[in-house]
């Protein structure tokens, strides 16, 4: 093992298949598409898989509750 491979743990992913992140998230297929073609979520293609990084949905998640926190002010 290099230290460049022990700088991540082995169950570290950086991009999540749809279910995946959709069951991350607690929300349905369609919804994540939606969020998608909002802007809210990236989708990127890797061949013919269609991915979600694991940073777009911290980002998003992170939104969420800021705007949530200034809503609730």
């Amino acid at each position: 093992m290099t230290a460049e491979t022990e700088t991540f743990p082995r169950e570290h992913r950086w991009l999540l298949a749809i279910p995946a992140a959709c069951a991350s998230l607690g929300i349905g297929r369609s919804t994540l598409y939606e969020l998608a073609a909002n802007g809210d979520v990236q989708i990127v293609r890797v061949g013919r898989r269609a991915l979600v990084p694991v940073a777009s949905i911290e980002s998003y998640v992170e939104r969420l509750r800021a705007n949530h926190g200034a809503d609730s002010a």
